[in-house]
Formats: structure tokens, C-alpha cells, sequence
């Protein structure tokens, strides 16, 4: 079973699609998930919190997914330690956040978005219990003619 964490209008749902034997989607915008009902991508979309709604179905996932959602959430914590509860035993979390020059810190961008430094995310994900499979850097989008730098993480439980 895979989720798509703040899954908005189904980008990345619909790139798992034909991966998941059941696809679920959750964000905290009405709207967003109207249009990605209208889409038919997903089993089930869920209107909500996504630590709430991790915290609600201990240990039935296979893959969660966050891709570009992590960048409305300062402090990860409480997330990653609701991602490790939430995953089966040979799950994956796959997620991207933007990056900042603090390694070891978040910080508030001036566009109202958080990055997180590479030693932050390395430090919150041991401390949720989880170990780092995958870290990469790549470019998320270009905004304003310039790039929006990312890491590219895959992590697994123990």
C-alpha cells in the first residue's frame, strides 16, 4: 500500500500509479483533493493532517511518498517519527526538501517555504529510528529564472 503525502491535484500519484496495488492520497486542501478525485488516480483521498493521518494506520505501508510537500513543514520530527510508525517493516519513505546552506539547521524562505539542511535531516531521520537508503541533490523546479535546489531522500526503517 502506498500514500501520497500532501498529494495536492495527483502529480505524484500518478507517476506511482501503476506501481501501487492501492494508492492513497492526503492534503489538507478541499480543493485539491476535489480535482484529484475528478482525476481517478487514487483509491482513496483522505481530506487532513499528514501526521495524524500516518498516526491512524500503524504499519500497513509499503511506500510514503513526499514529494515537495516537506517545504510547508519547518520541523520534521514529528513526521518522520509518524512515517517510521506508519511503515511495514521493509517500507520506504521517499520524500524531497528543499536545501539550505545551513546543514544543520530548517529556516523560513522569504517565499514562506522551509528548507532543511543535509545534517538536520540525517540527525531527525536517526532519531525517528529510520536509516538513510538513498541521498541525492537535483534541481525541484526553476521559480523566477532560478533554480530551487532539493535533496532527493529514500529511507527505510532500522
Amino acid at each position: 500500500m502506498v500514500i501520497d503525502l500532501g498529494c495536492g491535484t495527483g502529480l505524484c500519484g500518478k507517476a506511482f500509479r501503476d506501481l501501487a496495488d492501492r494508492l492513497i492520497g492526503v492534503d489538507l486542501s478541499p480543493r485539491a483533493i476535489e480535482i484529484a478525485r475528478d482525476k481517478g488516480i487514487y483509491d482513496e483521498l483522505l481530506t487532513g493532517e499528514l501526521t495524524a493521518t500516518l498516526l491512524a494506520r500503524p504499519r500497513v505501508f509499503d511506500l510514503i511518498l513526499a514529494s515537495d510537500v516537506l517545504a510547508y513543514i519547518g520541523e520534521l520530527e514529528t513526521l518522520f517519527s509518524a512515517c517510521a510508525g506508519a511503515l511495514c517493516e521493509k517500507g520506504r519513505f521517499a520524500f524531497t526538501t528543499e536545501a539550505c546552506e545551513d546543514t544543520t539547521a530548517f529556516e523560513l524562505l522569504p517565499q514562506g517555504r522551509f528548507a532543511h539542511g543535509r545534517q538536520y535531516l540525517q540527525t531527525a531521520i536517526c532519531e525517528a529510528g529510520l536509516c538513510v537508503e538513498h541521498c541525492s541533490s537535483d534541481i525541484l523546479r526553476v521559480e523566477n529564472q532560478h533554480s530551487v535546489h532539493c535533496h532527493v531522500i529514500v529511507v527505510k526503517c532500522g
